[in-house]
């Protein structure tokens, strides 16, 4: 008994395990141990124009029994399970010959029809039909051009149920297949490669995209009536644009445009910078539009010293000149950690395409990390059995926004699962 599983890797640190690509495995089990063998079709990769290839590898064991984790590619120990994902490390894997990469052609249609027949009505008889289209070019090797029209989300796989007890936003992740690809493009703010997540609990970072905002309203699902994507790299800079019409909601809902750009650049090994937009128009409010900016960065000092951070701004109706930055270092290593944070989300700041779990209030974080590994314990391996961690939390709120209730509601669009908008059941919905 086993299972198998996909995921997309992107700059050593974003892990997006709902990607989903053609492939296949067999394994098996025999006197000489046991084996697996993988097929993966070149066309489900993205690689660099050339007949001969150099690609990275690297193979990651588990065995519980030892709490052991092992790697073809050793990397360093601070990186605990999460060293297969520093892809810098990986084996070099050579003498690979790959076709030459097509500029692909994809469409994918799709037809839903309904019937409904009541004898007591005066027209017994319901016909509803339904036709869209999903297209894919390849521009490049690197850069893919998506057009969508009336998008059918009817085989997106169903949120998991949570229960929220606090008085702040859950964040569901997207599983929506066009949103899916390239996701980590659009990833802003976030800790870069190595960095442990934050083990308090939900992070208060504001998100500024978060494509569940795009196909939802507080009334319920809308349909998206159609839209683009343009992403990809070219050099050292990953880019990508995005464009969507939604149609009115059911609700008196107007039809809403939501528009993302970002830009990111590679300094070097561990190192970049960019950039990112969003405009909503109009606003979740009805009224006028919603602007949101900002840059960040992600710098690798040394082997475990990382620097990161961002400023963003916003520009809404409710108020404008709303604020936002965060300035985090981290020194990581295999015994001793240290973390220092300052995050601020002012009172106005607004994110229309985002995600905003609470704002109007300064975070100051230090913490401190000792991680032992006794040598009596023989099962120890690669993760430290007992640690120690030292923090120190502070949090100042802020004077309230012109509209206090914005920052104590619950924002429903994320706090509503997809179980609410029936995934399975042939309608457009997200």
């Amino acid at each position: 008994m086993g299972g198998v599983r996909d995921g997309l890797i992107l700059d050593e640190a974003t892990n997006n395990f709902d990607w989903n690509t053609v492939w296949d495995v067999r394994s098996r089990r025999a006197e000489e141990g046991w084996s697996a063998e993988m097929a993966i079709p070149f066309k489900s990769l993205r690689y660099a124009p050339g007949r001969e290839q150099v690609w990275g590898f690297n193979v990651h064991r588990v065995v519980r029994s030892k709490n052991e984790f092992s790697l073809l590619s050793p990397v360093p120990r601070s990186f605990n399970r999460n060293g297969v994902f520093r892809l810098a490390s990986a084996a070099t894997l050579v003498g690979l010959e790959a076709p030459d990469a097509t500029r692909a052609l994809e469409f994918r249609p799709y037809a839903i029809s309904t019937l409904r027949a009541d004898r007591d009505a005066a027209v017994d008889r319901d016909l509803e039909t339904d036709v869209g289209l999903d297209t894919r070019y390849g521009v490049t090797s690197s850069m893919s051009l998506d057009l969508t029209y009336r998008t059918d989300f009817a085989q997106v796989e169903i949120d998991e149920q949570q229960v929220n007890l606090s008085r702040f936003s859950l964040l569901f992740p997207g599983k929506r297949n066009f949103f899916l690809e390239g996701q980590g493009i659009f990833d802003f703010g976030r800790a870069p490669a190595g960095v442990r997540p934050n083990e308090r609990g939900p992070d208060p970072t504001p998100v500024l995209f978060y494509s569940r905002r795009i196909g939802f309203t507080p009334e319920g699902p809308v349909p998206i009536q159609g839209g683009g994507r343009l992403m990809g790299r070219a050099g050292p800079a990953s880019m990508g644009i995005l464009n969507i019409q939604a149609g009115e909601g059911d609700g008196g809902t107007p039809g809403t445009n939501f528009t993302v750009a970002r830009v990111k650049s590679d300094l070097s090994v561990g190192n970049r910078i960019g950039a990112l937009a969003t405009y909503r128009r109009p606003s979740s409010g009805g009224d006028g539009s919603n602007l949101a900016w900002g840059a960040d960065t992600d710098l690798t000092l040394a082997r475990n010293l990382w620097l990161s951070g961002y400023y963003a701004r916003t520009r809404s109706p409710t108020g404008s000149g709303g604020e936002s930055y965060l300035a985090r270092t981290q020194y990581d290593a295999d015994r001793y950690g240290l973390r220092l944070e300052r995050l601020k989300v002012g009172a106005a700041f607004d994110p229309g395409v985002g995600l905003l779990r609470r704002s109007g209030f300064v975070r100051s974080l230090v913490q401190g990390r000792v991680s032992r590994r006794p040598e009596s314990l023989a099962l120890v391996n690669n993760e430290p059995p007992s640690w120690s961690r030292i923090e120190i939390l502070l949090v100042k709120s802020l004077p309230t926004s012109a509209d206090p209730s914005r920052s104590r509601k619950r924002d429903r669009a994320s706090d509503t699962p997809g179980a609410a908008s029936p995934h399975g059941s042939g309608r457009r919905c997200p």
